[in-house]
């Protein structure tokens, strides 16, 4: 109690207590070009100042600034460096004497609190920090930053506070290990197209697409794509050309485009669910020469306002060619144009070239394992969204088949549509699985088919673990993916468990390692300098 702390001795006190210590707080002005022997003597200055009132209870002070009392911080600081001069040296109490090992602080609602203990001429540093904002990592990273600025400015006290280097040679080394995923090569055939024509070759009469007015096999899709190959030949589109794709979600939408990278040409989706603006800021900025079109799309070509360098080529009703049309494609030549959201500005385009979208394709098929059996992929995409390509791609190049939709449909006849056709795989945004669990439950629950769920483009939403719980599929993967268009679709794919016990977990869900050929860093946005594991 209160009394019996009055009335108990010091020097006993103190044997059951150890030591009592107010807060002292400090301020300081801080300039980059003011130099650590500087800085360390005003600091001292400083300190010896303040320790004039250092008998000024923390209370008192915060009365007389009026300091606001808030519940999620304590008043005026929230770093503490807690300076223990000769606290190890303790070695008995009473009669009982001590053999220092380790120590563990108390609790504090400080963000974090450095304890620089100094005995016999050594020096110990503890760093304690508040698990909610830093996790074993970030705290690891903080320390030996610590550290190795103090080695820095202690080996040249002359240099300016804002010269050091942040962070040490150790910790840049670690973060670029930890940024890169594993190098190898795939053995796949030098470009997507080229590989797929292997699967026409090998399995001629497996299913390739299925779209509401039908389906091709490998052998059926291939002829197709020779017959818009050709027209496009004929009406001048050469390896090079940018050739604007407008067609509806459908078989010959698919073929188009492998068309277009047949001849060696250059893909730019004209998405039929962008505005007619858009549309022609997209041709504008490509350049493109060609625009395919069919029937379904022919009303909207005359409001693109074309002019003479751009040819429209109709795909409706054309001839088979005499021969097969070569293929053109090659490794390091363009593929696809595909172009930015917009939300900030103006769309802006993004060049892909046939190696680059080849390594994505490769590398998440062996993150997912889609070789290990001819998949069942859904196509809903839109296709100026760069998952559109990772959705055909995903099928075709590793042999299995594509079942064409839209995610503009009824969300419960999409989710029939993944029962009936015994979908195997589908990539959507997490909000695009939210809609679908909300009108489709029924289907998915019986899609016992489904094997990996695939989401990206949007953080993971974490009531979605419940929802893929809910399934009860024990077969069922979920991958949370993360890349911008310009490294194609993804570079980093992360499991998401979603057992009893993950869906208690409320940690966001992590994006994973990068996938094979790929590095991920993470750099300060002010000096484009790496930072180390932990920071943000």
């Amino acid at each position: 109690s209160e009394l019996w702390m009055r009335t108990v001795p010091m020097q006993i006190l103190w044997m059951l207590s150890g030591f009592l210590i107010d807060m002292l707080p400090l301020r300081f002005q801080l300039t980059r070009d003011q130099s650590f022997s500087y800085l360390l003597t005003a600091t001292r200055s400083k300190v010896y100042a303040a320790m004039g009132h250092a008998g000024v209870p923390l209370d008192v002070i915060l009365k007389d600034i009026n300091a606001p009392s808030l519940s999620v911080c304590p008043p005026l600081f929230q770093v503490v460096l807690n300076y223990r001069l000769g606290v190890l040296g303790q070695k008995t109490i009473g009669d009982v004497a001590l053999d220092w090992s380790t120590y563990e602080d108390a609790n504090h609602p400080f963000d974090f609190i450095l304890t620089v203990d100094e005995n016999d001429g050594e020096g110990f540093l503890t760093l304690s920090v508040q698990e909610y904002l830093f996790d074993r990592t970030a705290g690891d990273s903080l320390l030996s930053t610590y550290i190795h600025l103090l080695e820095t400015f202690v080996g040249h006290p002359g240099l300016e506070i804002g010269a050091g280097e942040l962070f040490s040679p150790r910790q840049i080394e670690a973060s670029t290990a930890l940024g890169k995923g594993p190098i190898t090569s795939f053995g796949w055939a030098d470009t997507l197209s080229l590989q797929i024509d292997s699967f026409v070759a090998t399995q001629p009469q497996a299913l390739a697409i299925k779209d509401p007015s039908g389906s091709l096999t490998y052998k059926g899709m291939s002829d197709r794509i020779d017959q818009i190959a050709h027209a496009l030949l004929t009406a001048g589109a050469r390896v090079g050309t940018h050739v604007g794709m407008l067609c509806n979600p459908s078989s010959d939408a698919i073929c188009s485009l492998l068309a277009i990278m047949r001849i060696g040409a250059v893909y730019i989706p004209l998405d039929v669910r962008n505005s007619t603006e858009r549309l022609m800021t997209i041709v504008g900025e490509s350049q493109a020469g060609f625009i395919v079109y069919h029937l379904d799309t022919l009303d909207r070509l005359p409001k693109l306002q074309l002019d003479a360098n751009v040819q429209p080529v109709d795909i409706t009703e054309i001839d088979k060619p005499a021969h097969p049309i070569p293929n053109a494609s090659t490794a390091d030549g363009r593929a696809f144009i595909m172009f930015t959201s917009g939300t900030t500005g103006k769309p802006k385009g993004v060049m892909l070239r046939h190696s680059s979208f080849l390594n994505h394709v490769a590398a998440a098929s062996r993150a997912m394992s889609l070789r290990q059996s001819r998949g069942v992929v859904l196509q809903q995409s839109a296709y100026g969204y760069d998952a559109s390509l990772g959705q055909i791609f995903y099928a075709l190049a590793n042999g299995g088949s594509l079942v064409v939709s839209s995610n503009r449909i009824d969300m419960s006849d999409l989710a029939q549509l993944m029962y009936e056709e015994n979908i195997t795989f589908v990539l959507g945004a997490p909000s695009e699985y939210c809609v679908l669990f909300q009108y489709g439950r029924e289907w998915l629950e019986k899609c016992s088919n489904w094997r990996i769920a695939m989401c990206g483009g949007e953080a993971f939403a974490n009531h979605l673990r419940q929802s893929f719980q809910d399934l009860r599929n024990p077969l069922l993967q979920v991958f949370n993916a993360y890349g911008p268009s310009e490294i194609s679709v993804a570079s980093s794919f992360g499991v998401v468990p979603y057992d009893r016990e993950s869906v208690q977990d409320d940690s966001p869900a992590a994006i994973g390692p990068a996938i094979t050929n790929y590095a991920v860093y993470i750099l300060d946005p002010e000096t484009a300098q790496l930072m180390p594991p932990g920071c943000s």
